[in-house]
């Protein structure tokens, strides 16, 4: 199975600020906060399950829907790209990482800073979170036999 390499995900990585380059739609609390509210919902529930790809596809889905809502189809076609390598980074790593709850916490965090019609903090949270995984991403797939590309 390919999954993405360290290259690809320093790329994504230094997407994310992009991801939160939003349309000021989004940040009225309305607009995609049933879509958000859904994602993280069924993050919640497989965590509480002890269901790790179940989690795994929501928080991609939770991250194709911020995308989503920054209005910009460029960059959303772009992530896309790569998101299915992501995901498979994320499956193929999934037991050597611990669960996954800081994660949903910093999912709940961005949405608050969503919410709260505050960009600049919900693109610092959205930032560190993707960095921090992403630095964990990379350790975890180095670790894997193979190449990892």
């Amino acid at each position: 199975m390919r999954v993405a390499s360290a290259e690809q995900l320093q790329l994504e990585d230094q997407l994310a600020p992009l991801q939160l380059s939003l349309d000021p739609r989004v940040l009225w609390p309305d607009i995609g906060r049933a879509s958000l509210d859904a994602a993280l919902a069924a993050m919640d529930a497989a965590l509480a399950a002890g269901d790790l790809r179940g989690w795994a596809t929501a928080d991609a889905d939770f991250h194709r829907r911020l995308v989503v809502a920054s209005g910009n189809r460029r960059l959303a076609t772009t992530v896309a790209g790569m998101a299915d390598l992501a995901h498979r980074a994320r499956l193929a790593t999934l037991r050597l990482r611990p669960m996954p709850q800081q994660s949903n916490q910093e999912h709940h965090a961005l949405v608050t800073a969503i919410r709260n019609r505050d960009p600049a903090r919900a693109e610092a949270l959205h930032t560190r979170h993707r960095r921090r995984v992403g630095a964990l991403l990379v350790l975890l797939l180095a670790d894997l036999p193979g190449d990892g590309a």
